[in-house]
This record gives structure tokens, sequence and C-alpha cells, in this order.
């Protein structure tokens, strides 16, 4: 069984045996030994080589530490002597045990645990102090299996983590090692998926699929290590209306402002822990790129439809969803963005735009917070230096108007203002008719419990008729046409003529956690600058840019948090817009790599691997039928 393996720990942290045997090895033992693996070069190797591979193991590996060594198995096909080698690596590194196995008896080297059942992958729990995670997950075969258990104090979930030196990257699987997570609004495999309601979870057994948008990355290597939190069925709420499932904490500031958006918990777990690399998340009118932006992480909104939606759920994956991947590191970002859609993947010379548009219509320039303009003028004019062109203001509102390409007399604001909201409300309410009678038949006619903002929508949407959300969708796509073919024009294979620069946040300033929604009204709902991408099915990447002060009134002293803008391109730009966002940091001098815990600023990461130190100490620790553990 899975978790008959023990946890170990070495210090203050907590290792676990992986269940299944890399080695059934006939020098098993009754108790539990860390173990490190070492590769004997065939063209020789010394003891100083070994010693300086260790080192490097500390530096590349958060699950390998100097207690690794107390037992040593070398791999290696030649007959030699290793005498002198043992005898020296003995005096270094305090080895109690050697062994020699076959080359092809192990495939990686780095840390395991040799056990009753023979060698066992080492891998690594963490806390989850900030509960970004719904549940952590490990792969067994094809398939995927919860691990419930907590050892590291009980109050939060454990996430179990890999050994990175097990996983190395490969021409057949580039992205071999990297960990994600992924919101708990997509399949996977072996997995229930909760949509973030506890009577969707609790009536649907685990998925038979992974989402493909997924399956792709796992494709090319990547160990999912968890599932993230969400706001109910990808709708953005505010934290003191996650009622199922409490809303995971945000690192930045005093660590009290909103997640920002249904992919706060994706957000929160990439702002939070050095150990996790990227995270999934998805987008409809802003539930990735606002937890970006509050956050300080790199995403982006690709071009509507490039990536599946299947097996995620949706709001309106017609018009609106799309997928999207979380980043502290901007060249991380850009090798899963090309690999993940190989069609996005442009080679140079990139064609940059040749202009910058200007909206004057939504975005509010002046913010309030004298800094955040500074950030938003100096990126637009730096923007401007580095592509050598001008910005031309434009109004979309009165071009529209006066073009007046669908003959209704209406400007843009007029046309599309309820396009979008019907579409979004309508197809989410109704995707979920079969749960709703599913879960009154078999609870003898209740309804189920649906969230205060969810079910605000969900009542709003059963005005809507079929007839109102046919001709909302119609609007929508006919508005992306034209603004593709008027506005954001395509410019030869995956270029465009314009960008569209402006702040990614439609306002500054704390919002805490414990703030009252504002006034839930789609009367008064109005085209906004955040919508534009989605409103013209557009790529909008988001880059940190700096921060800005506040003062808090939970700490009561100031804090800083971060601030984004975002750049617009046409459709098929994707690969372009990474590119260009890259370059452009790298010729401003901006973090291409953000850190972790209050201030995504204060320090740039070159390494999303945590540094590991000398531990002393090793107990091995059951596991109780409850899932938590017992010393």
């Amino acid at each position: 069984m899975l978790w008959e393996q023990p946890f170990i720990q070495i210090g203050e942290r907590f290792l676990y045996a992986n269940a299944k045997p890399d080695v059934d090895w006939s020098e098993a033992r009754s108790d539990v030994q860390p173990v490190t693996v070492l590769a004997i070069d065939e063209s020789g190797t010394s003891a100083k080589d070994l010693d300086d591979k260790a080192k490097s193991f500390l530096d590349e590996d958060d699950v390998f530490c100097p207690l690794f060594l107390q037992n040593v198995v070398f791999l290696s096909d030649k007959k030699q002597s290793l005498a002198e080698i043992i005898g020296q690596l003995r005096e270094l590194w305090s080895t109690e045990t050697f062994a020699v196995l076959d080359r092809n008896r192990v495939v990686a080297e780095g840390p395991y645990f040799l056990t009753s059942r023979g060698l066992h992958r080492a891998w690594r729990l963490y806390p989850d102090p900030l509960d970004c995670f719904s549940l952590s997950i490990t792969a067994i075969d094809d398939s995927y299996v919860p691990f419930p258990c907590t050892v590291t104090g009980g109050l939060h979930p454990t996430i179990a983590v890999p050994s990175r030196l097990h996983h190395r990257p490969t021409e057949e699987k580039p992205l071999n090692g990297l960990r994600i997570a992924v919101k708990d609004i997509i399949d996977i495999k072996g997995i229930r998926t909760s949509g973030g309601n506890r009577a969707y979870h609790e009536l649907y057994l685990p998925r038979d699929q992974t989402a493909p948008a997924v399956e792709r990355l796992v494709g090319l290597g990547a160990i999912i290590v968890g599932k993230t939190r969400t706001g109910q069925f990808a709708v953005g709420q505010d934290p003191v209306d996650y009622l199922d499932y409490f809303s995971n904490f945000n690192p930045r500031g005093e660590g009290y402002q909103s997640q920002s958006g249904s992919s706060g918990g994706s957000a929160g777990a990439v702002a939070s822990y050095d150990w996790l690399d990227a995270a999934l998340g998805t987008d409809t009118t802003g539930s990735i790129r606002g937890p970006a932006n509050v956050y300080g992480l790199f995403t982006m909104r690709p071009t509507h439809g490039v990536l599946p939606m299947k097996g995620i759920l949706p709001q309106s994956p017609e018009i609106l969803d799309c997928p999207g991947i979380l980043c502290r590191d901007i060249n991380l970002f850009q090798r899963i963005m090309n690999l993940w859609d190989p069609s996005l993947n442009l080679k140079e010379p990139f064609k940059f735009p040749k202009r910058i548009l200007k909206p004057t219509r939504w975005c509010h320039w002046n913010t309030g917070y004298p800094s955040v303009n500074e950030h938003i003028e100096k990126f637009i004019t730096d923007t401007k230096d580095f592509l050598q062109v001008n910005e031309d203001p434009i109004d979309f509102n009165n071009l529209f108007l006066a073009q007046n390409p669908d003959g209704t007399g209406e400007n843009m604001d007029r046309y599309l203002l309820y396009a979008l909201p019907h579409c979004m409300i309508y197809d989410n309410y109704h995707f979920y008719d079969s749960f709703r009678e599913e879960y009154q038949k078999l609870n003898d006619g209740r309804s189920p419990f649906i969230e205060p903002g969810v079910q605000f929508e969900w009542d709003e949407a059963k005005k809507i008729s079929k007839e109102r959300r046919a001709e909302a969708g119609r609007r929508m796509l006919f508005f992306r046409k034209w603004f593709e073919d008027e506005v954001m024009k395509t410019a030869g294979d995956g270029g465009s003529e314009s960008i569209i620069v402006l702040p990614t946040a439609r306002g500054f300033g704390p919002r805490y956690r414990d703030t009252l929604p504002n006034k839930r009204d789609y009367d008064d709902y109005e085209t906004r600058h955040d919508c534009i991408s989605v409103y013209g099915g557009l790529p909008e990447i988001v880059l940190p840019v700096g921060e800005y002060k506040y003062f808090s009134r939970i700490s009561q002293k100031e804090e800083s948090l971060p601030m984004a803008m975002s750049i617009i391109g046409a459709r098929g730009s994707d690969a372009m817009l990474i590119e260009l966002a890259k370059r452009l940091l790298e010729y401003t001098g901006r973090p291409t790599s953000l850190t972790t815990g209050f201030q995504a600023f204060s320090v740039a990461s070159v390494s999303s691997t945590t540094q590991n130190g000398t531990t002393n100490g090793i107990k091995t620790t059951s596991v109780a039928k409850n899932g938590h553990s017992m010393e």
C-alpha cells in the first residue's frame, strides 16, 4: 500500500520513501537508511570528482542533504577496485557502508532510502502554511493518488515533491523535473475535481483522464505535486465569500491582501514557495492576470483557442476561457510557453510592432499613487524607446461608432454592454444544470450549497433567454473579427502591427481579505480596459515592473505591493510578446526573476531551487490511520 512507507525526519526537513522501490535489492534492511547513489564514470572517477558531485547535489536539490552520504551505492559496470576511493570518501563523508550496483539497475543518481522492500527514491514533504493547496498528489504509474498526510505539525497540508536529481531535463523531456501545481477546476486522472465546491467534489468520482492541456506538460516531463484552491467554479470572489473552502493567503504586503481572482491559489503557491516552479490557472475576465498583478508574477492570457479547455470546468470556453501558467522567472515562463504550444514557438528574427496604441477610454492613468503613476509612465516610455516608435492615442468607442460595422448605430460601450457577462454567466450556470439535478436526486430534493458570488451570477443567468445568449455570443465574435481586422492587425508569421501597453490592474491600493464585496449589480456593467484582450480574443502578457508603498491597517506600518503592466498583441503573436517582454526587462534593467515572500522585488532570485544546509539527526515516523503522523 502507498502509505505503508515511512516518513523520515532529518533535522528540520521531513522526507518520504517513495512506495514503489526502484530496485528490489538483496541488501534491503529492516530499518530505514538514507542512501546516496553515485555513478562511476567509465573513464575513471576520483574521490575528488565524487566529492565535487556531492557538493553540487547540495546546490541543485532541496531533497538531498549530507546525511544521505551515510550510505553510498556506486553505479559501475567496471570491475576495477574501488578500495582506494572508498577509503578516501569514508574520511571525507564519514560514510558507514558502500555497495556497488550495475549501472542499469538504477536510472538516476541522488538521494534514496533503503528499506525492507528495496531502494526507494526520496521525496521531500513541505508544509503549505498559506493554504494555497487543496490537495497534494503523487503519480502512480499512469494515474495519480491523493497524498493526504500531514507530518509537519498537522495544521496545514503537506506537499510531497521529488528530488530534482532524479528528473534531469533531456531532449525528449525538456521540462523533466519541473514541479507544477494545478488549479482545482482542471481534471487530473485518478483525482476528484472539486471546482471549489464541496457538493461537487463529493458527487463525482475521480476523473479517468487528465486534461489535455496538462497532459502536454506532463509529457514534456513536468511533475504535478498538487491541486490549488480556486474560486468556486472559477468565479472571482472576495475572500469573505469563500465558504466551502477558505481562500488562500497572499504572501505580499503584510500577508492579508485579497487573492484578486479565482486562480489565486495557484498564484499564491508560486509567490510563496521556492520549491514550486510554476502553477496552472485559467483566465476568463482576469482570473489569472489579476492574481499575477497582486502577487508579482509573470503570466499570459494566450490567444483564445490555442490551448485546449477540454477537461477544465468552464465559465464560457467557446468565447472567453483560456488556460494559463504563472511563474516567478520570465526565462522559465518563456521556455514553458514555447514548449506548451509549439505553434507559438517562432524563431528569430522576431517582427516587433511599429505602433503603440494608447486607449483614451477606461484606463485611469492617474491612479492616486504617485509611484504607480511613475511606473506606468516609465514603462511606456521605455517601451517606446526600445521599439523606437511613438504612442498613438485611440478611442475604440468612437472608431466603432464611426464605422458602424454591424449597422446597429451603437458605440462600442453600448454594443458590448451585456455581451460579455451574458455569455459568461449563462454558460457557467447551464453547464452545471446536470450537477444540480443529480445532487437533488441523491439528496432528497435538497439543492447544493452555492457561495454568494456564484449564486448571484446564477440568479442573474436565469433571466437570460437562449436568444439573448445567442445574440451576446454573436456580438462578441463579430466585434472580435472587427477588432482583428481594423485595430489589432497581424504582421507576418506571429507578428503584430501594434501593441497596447497599459496597467494590468483596474485599481490600486490595498484590498484586505476581510473586505466586504462591492455591490453586485450587472445593470451597471461596462466595458473595461482589463477585458480588451478578452473582447478581442488576443494574447496579453503580464509583467511585474515595480512596487508601491501603502500604510497597512493590519500591520500598522508601511508595506509594499507589486504592480504589473500588460502588453496586448494581435492574434497569434504570443511568442513575440514574450520575447519582447523579456528584452524590455533586460533593456531597462528590471528584474527578470522575482522572489517569494512579503516583497517580490526585494532581491531578484536566480533559481527556484532552495539552498540546503547541513542538518543533524535522523528519525523515522509512521503514519496513523487518519493520515496524521505519530512519532
